[in-house]
């Protein structure tokens, strides 16, 4: 095997374990279960915004140049660096990392050894995962190269099993809004915002094997996602059928974390609370390793230099260690709200990003101020719903009784920026001391 085959593969594992962690594996069984017979609509739902877009992203951010300004300068610079922050602060210390620390401790460690201390149990993890960031350069061959083969084995054999012996009949259908369940839940993986931001661990490797041709670089590149993306949509539609063929063992009550554990013994026996706790460990420490690693990277770079790359993977392990006390239920519902707000912003950001060629900054401009505007809108109507002018809106705009209110509003706005001149306005904006 050639050494560009071989790193190809190995960029591609990792790939597939940082974008696969610990929330891509309590979801789907969870959609399967809310929609039941009709859980193929679900997924391509959940296709869309947890593989098809996330991979896409870090195609699109390769081909513009590696870095999240390359895609999002058309907006602003000052745009650049605080949607970068968002990002990152949710990759980071306040969501996706926290929560491969619950998940590990609900489903690994919980029930295996009973009631632990979970404070004891975060802060041995952490001390881990700071170990395993702290040298960048290498955390793509460790990923690679150790923990995914033994993640991926374990998946197949449940996912293999189970289709080939349902533990039940389809459960009830839960949900009329299949499609959106399958999309709106694929935000809570935050694969998107992950790949538009994917470039700097992608980079790191790219440089450290010493490949300097655009062609080599792009060539592997676009290799390791399709072989990432072909991975996850495996284990996803296996996990999401499994979850619909569950009967009445199960309701959207349910805690995530238990769904999957319950549904590994059912299908692969007691010894699975092992197998299934090692797992789960390897999905989680790859992901918390990946994500530290990246936001290490960015807010250095932010600061240019000024803060140190291990002053900043300490205090993702620490914030980490803070926010996981919330378990795996709470984190979740603290992230609604704020990936429903990010989520549609980065999906714009990415289908323009694909014909930026031939689009204007003003219609970069235009969708994603709109969105953003009409996500926010739609967050607020969600979460006060006795406010009859934000149910008005929301219940006006096509798609919106779809979930989609934004859509519609970033198509127009995009338009409408079209014929109006903000090169001016936007000039002054990035002159600014931001």
């Amino acid at each position: 095997m050639g050494h560009k085959r071989k790193d190809t593969i190995v960029l591609g594992l990792a790939l597939f374990s940082i974008f696969f962690g610990a929330g891509n594996l309590i979801f789907p069984p969870y959609i399967g279960i809310l929609t039941g017979k009709n859980y193929m609509y679900a997924l391509i739902g959940f296709f869309i915004t947890g593989i098809f877009l996330p991979h896409m992203g870090l195609v699109v951010v390769s081909v513009l140049g590696g870095t999240l300004g390359d895609l999002t300068d058309r907006v602003s610079r000052n745009f650049t660096k605080v949607l970068g922050s968002l990002i990152m602060l949710s990759l980071g210390p306040f969501l996706a990392v926290p929560r491969t620390a619950a998940t590990a401790f609900e489903m690994a460690l919980v029930p295996n050894f009973g009631k632990i201390n979970p404070l004891i149990f975060s802060i041995i993890y952490f001390v881990i995962v700071w170990i395993l960031a702290i040298n960048s350069n290498s955390v793509v061959d460790k990923v690679g190269k150790i923990l995914t083969p033994i993640l991926l084995l374990f998946l197949g054999l449940l996912i293999i099993k189970g289709i080939a012996n349902p533990i039940s009949s389809f459960s009830p259908s839960y949900t009329n809004q299949n499609f959106y369940t399958g999309f709106s839940t694929g935000y809570q993986t935050m694969d998107a915002l992950g790949s538009i931001l994917t470039g700097f661990l992608m980079l790191t490797f790219l440089d450290s094997k010493k490949y300097t041709e655009k062609k080599d670089r792009m060539e592997i590149s676009v290799k390791a996602s399709i072989l990432s993306g072909i991975l996850i949509l495996f284990i996803y539609g296996g996990l999401i059928r499994l979850g619909a063929y569950t009967g009445t063992i199960f309701t959207p009550s349910d805690e995530k974390t238990y769904i999957m554990t319950e549904i590994s013994k059912l299908i692969l026996g007691s010894f699975s609370k092992i197998a299934l706790g090692l797992c789960i460990t390897f999905a989680c420490f790859t992901t918390a390793t990946g994500l530290t690693s990246i936001v290490g990277e960015y807010f250095q770079n932010l600061s240019n230099g000024k803060i140190k790359y291990k002053v900043i993977v300490t205090l993702v392990c620490v914030s980490g260690i803070i926010f996981s006390a919330f378990g795996v239920e709470g984190i979740i519902k603290i992230a609604v709200p704020i990936l429903s707000i990010l989520y549609p912003v980065v999906i714009v950001l990415i289908l323009l990003g694909a014909f930026s060629k031939i689009l204007p900054d003003r219609i970069y401009q235009g969708a994603t101020i709109f969105t953003l505007i009409f996500s926010i809108i739609d967050v607020a109507n969600k979460s006060f719903p006795n406010i009859k002018l934000l149910e008005k809106i929301v219940s006006t705009i096509p798609l919106g009784k779809y979930g989609f209110v934004w859509v519609i509003p970033s198509i127009v706005g995009g338009i409408l920026f079209s014929f109006i001149k903000m090169d001016k306005i936007l000039e002054k904006e990035d002159k600014s001391p931001i």
